[in-house]
């Protein structure tokens, strides 16, 4: 679970950072078409970091609990 969780994040992240350096490329004015939805898809992207994000700390923070409580 752990990898998968990871690699997850670390894809989405590799996205949002392709589709922030197509986007500067072309350099200044209007967006339209193809830019329109690599633009919408990083937005989405990022929603997705974040409940991933959160995802892993509770994933984590249980994890971290039960082998405390193992110990105990």
């Amino acid at each position: 679970m752990r990898a998968w969780l990871y690699g997850a994040l670390g894809g989405l992240v590799a996205f949002v950072a392709l589709a922030m350096v197509l986007g500067e490329a072309r350099g200044g004015g209007s967006i339209a078409g193809w830019e329109v939805l690599l633009a919408v898809a990083a937005v989405a992207a990022m929603f997705a970091i974040g409940l991933l994000a959160v995802v892993a700390v509770v994933y984590e923070l249980r994890i971290w609990r039960d082998r405390r409580a193992a110990r105990a």
